[in-house]
């Protein structure tokens, strides 16, 4: 048995090992060329006065003699020279192609010895060697008998060459043939040896060799594996792919794979790494497949390996495309909602073009595609008329944007809808000022002016949601911070009536063109005002160009943002970034980050906190005070803490300050102190991406729309008290409602046991004012107003105060309500990690079960955050989750399996149940799911 063994284990590998070195030692004979080194390498390149471009060469692929065949002349290191330099490295480059097959060919005729000397001379191609002189000869130090036999060899393959119309590499393939020619007598020798050293071996240890040979999990050959792709090149992304793995044993029999035998495969595409299932094919025992989804366009890596060991050369490479071009997802850049532009000039909107992922479909933009685009405009007259042959165009940039451009004529405010397709861009729609020459050139004097406001006159149409009888005399008074509406008395004492700030909120509507065109300001805070201006486009036009000045040149939320930082970090830049330390009872942590806090100045909150818990050891080396933010802010926001509430009795409700929070939590101060901890962690965020941080809450809409100046209306029932909404608001909108009803303009306040403590008024003698058809809107902005604006004034001021000690008004009021929470507490974003922990599987038996549960977290793992988002939608009803994750949604996320087979999958959002049936193959799960969460994402289920 010991015997055995060791044939098996020393012998038999010593003697394949020793033929196998000999078999291929002809391989491995160093050329002379090849031993000069890198030294000789950088020699050879002072000699040619190409030292300065020795990184050129590096990077092209000439990196030594020996390293110089397959060169890549498109690289950047390459292409930036002037044309004349790229000439003098690729001659260099070519000189060094040369210089091996020159050595080869002369150890062929016999002439090695004579290699250093023709180098050194730039002797290097056959054209200079068949024409060599004598005289040149002595300089080489070369004998007469030397320099004939070189001379009638060079010219022996010069003929050679004009017989083969002169193709250059023709003096490479000769040599490269001879060399063959010389190898393959030496390698049929050695398999003459091999093939006796295994006759005698087998003749000597019998069975030994027998069961040692033929040993299949011994063989393996991971590089004899064969990989077929499941796709065609040029495949676009959007589906689910797979490609099979067939592995051999090294003399090309099949392997047959088991359980024990470990296969692992891996996807990247540029720095994101792809989820992909592997699993054993049915239908061939010496096969897997690995399968996978595309989302993201580029080049693919794809890695295996079996029993750790790579196969074939790694990684394969495989291109997909961007998917078809998908209007929703495309952007104009820079975009705003309103453009100025001159008359008659032609003006330029960049359209990024995406597909359903967002890759950038540059290589679906052709001749024929752009024909698809179009461009609408219409007066924005009572009855809108589109223009005539407006004139536009559209190119392709470069930098991957499409260029639309665009002519009119006539001076006046036009709306534009942009379209691919007869489908609208995602931000497609927008007014169009047309100025002339003469305007244009006052707008951009007046909005070069520093603090001095310009006028013009105007007529009062409507105010206060009331029509004047009347039209009343104003003037309009614009400047880069608001735009005010003034009155005179007695033609010198002046009267603000109304002031609008120059931010995003405030839209102007336009209401046709004419001698005194018409226009209505609203802001979203306070009633809209509505005038008659001769010279209303310059006004507007004037506003337009102040609001992109004051946001960053853009209305679009990344221009926004930065140009947020930017302000904020500027602010600030001259208080001192020193660290303060901030002594903290984890127990205890509101009161003593509070107390710790009481003394600060606004100096004090842009420091850098370190945070030392008590009784705790640690230094704060950023984790802590990261810490500290997140219990702060749970401490402030979570409801059950009661300075916010939460309208719906879960987690996933949205919060709101408390107004019947208990006693020990009256005092405003701690709003102040949320209000300043929000401010913080947007000044921090401000300093880089390295200092971001967020907040860990969810404010209700209509408290964010507050922050930012906004007015409450019942809108905001549907997202903040959707009980509310359900109950009462949407009977109201959607039934007729008179008086016999017996609601009035005033809301009943119940005490514990269910019995009216007070009634309270939603406006003057509201109790005795009957609720109509015509005037419910009227009730139910009120009755918003009162639960979610006056109950909470206190608590609203104390919490802006103390956010725009470090965050100015102005600046939060770039935003919107769901910008302003992207702002300060990101995007949302699921972790599949989380969901797997805290998910909860039933019904799940049988190896078709566990089959179709691992496609399941497949196909989930490719999904892109709006797919997790939709998903989330169609089986919990609510598109985010609380900041606690998938740990805090109740009852917890669950995945049933259900009596049914390749069917769509179904919901019970009121279970947060997600009710998948079986299916033949992970391609159509896939398919089959991703049409549910895109098509039954609204409804309560889908069948």
């Amino acid at each position: 048995m010991a015997r055995g063994k060791i044939v098996q284990n020393v012998i038999i590998p010593a003697l394949f090992l020793i033929t196998f070195q000999l078999s291929l030692a002809p391989y491995f004979v160093k050329s002379e060329a090849d031993g000069q080194g890198e030294q000789s390498f950088k020699n050879w390149l002072i000699d040619q006065k190409l030292e300065a471009y020795e990184h050129v060469f590096h990077a092209v692929g000439c990196r030594s003699f020996e390293d110089c065949g397959e060169v890549d002349l498109t690289h950047r290191a390459f292409t930036d020279l002037f044309l004349e330099k790229q000439a003098q490295v690729k001659e260099g480059i070519a000189h060094l192609q040369n210089i091996p097959y020159l050595l080869q060919w002369l150890e062929g005729i016999g002439l090695k010895h004579c290699f250093h000397s023709l180098v050194s001379k730039d002797y290097w191609n056959i054209e200079q060697l068949s024409s060599i002189a004598l005289s040149s000869a002595i300089d080489l130090r070369i004998s007469a008998e030397d320099f004939n036999v070189l001379k009638n060899e060079a010219k022996r393959i010069q003929f050679v060459l004009k017989e083969e119309n002169k193709d250059v590499n023709i003096w490479k393939k000769l040599i490269i043939q001879d060399k063959q020619v010389d190898e393959n007598k030496g390698s049929f020798f050695y398999l003459i040896a091999l093939l006796m050293i295994f006759v005698i071996s087998y003749l000597l240890l019998g069975n030994n060799i027998k069961s040692s040979l033929w040993d299949k999990r011994n063989f393996l050959d991971p590089y004899k594996s064969k990989i077929t792709w499941g796709w065609e090149d040029n495949q676009v992304v959007g589906r689910m792919e797979n490609f099979k793995v067939e592995f051999f044993h090294g003399w090309g029999s099949v392997f047959e794979i088991s359980s024990a035998d470990e296969v692992l495969a891996s996807i990247d595409v540029g720095s994101q790494s792809v989820p992909c299932q592997i699993e054993k094919c049915e239908d061939q025992n010496n096969a897997v497949r690995v399968s996978f989804t595309t989302r993201r366009s580029g080049i693919y890596k794809f890695y295996v390996k079996i029993h750790s060991k790579p196969i074939s050369e790694n990684p394969y490479k495989k291109e997909f495309l961007p998917g078809c071009i998908v209007p929703a997802k495309c952007n104009f850049v820079n975009h705003s909602s309103t453009i100025v532009v001159s008359q008659d000039e032609l003006h330029a909107l960049h359209l990024e073009v995406c597909d359903e992922y967002g890759n950038v479909c540059k290589e679906r933009i052709s001749k024929e595609s752009i024909k698809e685009y179009a461009m609408k405009v219409t007066t924005l007259d009572c009855s809108p008329s589109e223009i005539d042959n407006p004139l536009w165009d559209v190119t392709v940039q470069d930098d991957n944007l499409i260029s639309l451009f665009i002519k009119l004529y006539q001076p006046g405010c036009f709306k534009a809808v942009a379209s691919y397709k007869d489908q609208q861009f995602a931000n497609g729609e927008f007014n169009i000022i047309v100025l002339t020459e003469d305007a244009m050139t006052q707008v951009n004097k007046t909005v070069s002016k520093k603090n001095m406001d310009s006028y013009y006159e105007a007529r009062l149409l409507e105010a206060n949601s009331e029509k004047l009888r009347k039209p009343k005399k104003v003037f309009c008074y614009i400047s880069p911070k608001q735009l005010t509406i003034k009155e005179f008395y007695l033609r010198i004492i002046p009267k603000r009536l109304h002031t609008f700030r120059v931010c995003p909120s405030t839209k102007f509507y336009f209401h046709g063109n004419g001698d005194s065109p018409e226009f209505t300001i609203d802001d979203g805070g306070q009633d809209p005002v509505t005038l008659a201006c001769e010279n209303r486009d310059i006004l507007a036009a004037t506003y337009t160009k102040f609001l992109l000045k004051n946001i960053g040149g853009s209305e679009t939320f990344k221009t926004k943002q930065e140009y947020f930082y930017q302000e904020v970090s500027n602010k600030h830049k001259r208080n001192s970034r020193t660290i303060i330390h901030l002594n903290i009872d984890r127990y205890s942590i509101l009161e003593s980050s509070m107390k710790a806090t009481k003394s600060f100045t606004t100096s004090d909150w842009c420091k850098k906190f370190e945070i030392k818990f008590l009784g705790e050891e640690g230094l704060d080396w950023g984790g802590l005070s990261r810490e500290w933010f997140g219990i702060v802010c749970d401490s402030l926001f979570k409801s059950e803490n009661e300075l916010f509430k939460s309208f719906k009795d879960d987690a996933q409700g949205l919060v709101h300050p408390n107004a019947d929070r208990p006693q020990h939590l009256s005092k405003l101060k701690y709003y102040e102190f949320a209000g300043k901890i929000v401010g913080k962690c947007l000044y921090e965020s401000s300093l880089g991406p390295s200092y971001t941080q967020l907040v860990r809450a969810r404010f209700s809409r209509s408290f964010l729309a507050q922050l930012i100046g906004l007015r409450v209306t019942y809108k905001y029932f549907e997202t903040d008290d959707p009980e509310l909404f359900m109950s009462k608001g949407k009977y109201i909108l959607d039934n007729k409602i008179d008086a016999d009803l017996g609601l009035t303009f005033s809301e009943e306040i119940y005490n514990d046991h269910g019995q009216v403590d007070k009634v309270v008024e939603l406006k003057a003698d509201g109790a005795g004012i009957p609720v109509t058809e015509s005037n419910k809107i009227q009730y139910l902005n009120c009755l918003a107003e009162h639960k979610l604006s006056k109950c909470v004034e206190g608590e609203l001021e104390a919490f802006i105060k103390g956010l725009n000690d470090l965050i100015p008004d102005s600046l939060l009021s770039m935003f919107d309500e769901n910008e302003l929470e992207l702002l300060m507490c990101g995007t949302s974003s699921f972790d599949i990690a989380d969901l797997r922990s805290h998910h909860i599987a039933a019904g799940w038996n049988g190896p078709d079960g566990s089959k179709t549960l691992d496609w399941f977290w497949t196909v989930v793992s490719g999904f892109t955050q709006e797919e997790m988002s939709r998903l989330l939608q169609f089986t919990t009803g609510c598109a985010q989750l609380s900041s606690g994750g998938f740990s805090q949604l109740k009852p917890n996320f669950q995945i049933v399996a259900v009596p049914a087979h390749n069917t769509l999958p179904t919901a019970h959002t009121c279970f947060n149940q997600l009710c998948l049936p079986t299916y033949d193959t992970i391609e159509k799960l896939q398919r089959s799911l991703v049409i549910a969460i895109n098509e039954g994402s609204a409804g309560f289920s889908l069948v």
